[in-house]
């Protein structure tokens, strides 16, 4: 007997989804994080489809980024900063899409800055907690969409504030606008710069969904970001390849 699977998919498909590389360390297990989570629905593979690249943006030229739609970093490194932070500028004013989380003590090169690189819409950062608190405020819907904030877990960890690398609302560039803030100052801050949008965190927010049991809310504006993010680059819907079997072992 011969037994055929009715519901295989076929040996070939073809799509125009978003390409999206995460470029974090594996130590970190920073790509295994978001695949997780992107499945859980921050970015299911029906809407785009999640690269992992190596751990040091310095090492990437903007050629090499710009086949992608959009770059996550979350627990990257570099060694060298200028050149880190000149390419992925280069690669947004061209174009490209970037989202950055600069909450993650210890496991990124600089989680403060007294002068923030100028992709980041916010001019300098400061390793502080806002207070235990969930007095959030969403702002910017064209990124943020439809969340409900109340829901959200209070900037808390094991009985102590949340640590965030933190802003001043006066730090906020000309181009940024603030998505999510508590207590009247920011967390997340996204814009259009060039050619190209980003995407700044500072609170560590997929760490802080995950924490103590997945935030649905939280989730839910992570999906809206990285959708944000990616739409540009949707490309119109294309037909799947057609094959030929020339012979039994040919396709």
């Amino acid at each position: 007997q011969i037994w055929r699977d009715p519901n295989a998919p076929g040996m070939a498909t073809a799509t125009t989804r978003p390409t999206v590389l995460v470029i974090g360390k594996p130590k970190a297990d920073a790509y295994m994080t978001i695949f997780r989570m992107a499945n859980d629905g921050m970015l299911p593979y029906e809407e785009a489809l999640l690269v992992e690249g190596q751990s040091r943006v310095d090492r990437y030229t903007v050629e090499d980024l710009k086949p992608f739609d959009a770059v996550v970093l979350y627990g990257y490194d570099y060694r060298n900063s200028g050149r880190a932070w000149g390419t992925l500028a280069e690669y947004v004013q061209q174009g490209g899409n970037l989202f950055v989380d600069t909450g993650w003590e210890f496991w990124i090169p600089e989680w403060e800055f007294g002068r923030a690189p100028d992709v980041l819409p916010v001019s300098r950062l400061t390793w502080t907690d806002y207070g235990m608190t969930s007095d959030y405020a969403l702002g910017f819907p064209d990124a943020a969409g439809a969340v409900d904030v109340s829901k959200f877990k209070p900037l808390e960890w094991e009985g102590i504030a949340w640590t965030v690398s933190g802003a001043q609302p006066e730090d906020v560039r000309d181009w940024g606008q603030v998505v999510l803030s508590a207590a009247g100052r920011p967390l997340v801050v996204a814009g259009e710069y060039g050619q190209g949008r980003v995407v700044w965190s500072g609170m560590n927010l997929i760490a802080h969904a995950r924490y103590l049991g997945q935030n649905d809310e939280e989730v839910q504006l992570l999906h809206n970001l990285l959708t944000w993010l990616t739409e540009p680059g949707r490309g119109p819907e294309i037909a799947s390849p057609s094959m030929e079997r020339t012979n039994p072992d040919r396709v």
